[in-house]
């Protein structure tokens, strides 16, 4: 469930910064693996886009099942965590600064999509981000990345599936 920024700070009791020439964001990081309460706030130099990538100052961000998985150590059998660490992957904000190679998205540009690293920050790297229909409030913005993903992968072998049994898998019986 995403969580949008204004009623997240007001929990952990942190103003988001307003202005983009301060040196340092605010981060929800854990130095060891826990429960909810391993997680505080930290500080953490401003990063700064690399070839390919856009930074963006966050809206919200998504919060998942993986995101307590990772926290509580359980993933370190597939892959370690390099603590101290940021969890959240999901995005959704405004970008405020690209790197050289992005043609697609402006300083200014609403978008959604992953995080390079953590989330739970005021500011994030992405190299998958795509522009945010006006229409979509952040919330949803930020919950759209794992369960686009999620329905894509799963639809893809159903598609496999019409396909071998003669159906053209892009039209229903109730649209013919």
């Amino acid at each position: 469930m995403p969580i949008a920024f204004p009623d997240f700070t007001a929990e952990i009791h942190f103003p988001v910064a307003d202005s983009a020439e301060e040196d340092g964001m605010k981060i929800i990081q854990f130095d060891q693996f826990g429960g909810p309460d391993v997680l505080h706030l930290a500080e953490a130099p401003d990063p700064h886009p690399g070839h390919g990538q856009v930074r963006v100052r966050l809206r919200a961000v998504g919060v998942n099942p993986f995101d307590t998985k990772l926290r509580a150590g359980a993933m370190e059998a597939m892959f370690r965590t390099r603590l101290p660490a940021i969890p959240g992957g999901e995005i959704a904000g405004v970008v405020d600064e690209i790197g050289q190679e992005v043609t697609e998205i402006a300083v200014g540009d609403e978008v959604f999509g992953w995080a390079d690293g953590g989330a739970y920050a005021e500011l994030a790297l992405a190299s998958i981000a795509t522009k945010k229909p006006k229409a979509l409030s952040w919330e949803l913005a930020a919950s759209l990345p794992v369960a686009g993903e999620t329905a894509n992968a799963r639809a893809r072998p159903l598609e496999g599936a019409a396909r071998r049994h003669g159906a053209d898998p892009r039209r229903s019986r109730r649209g013919r």
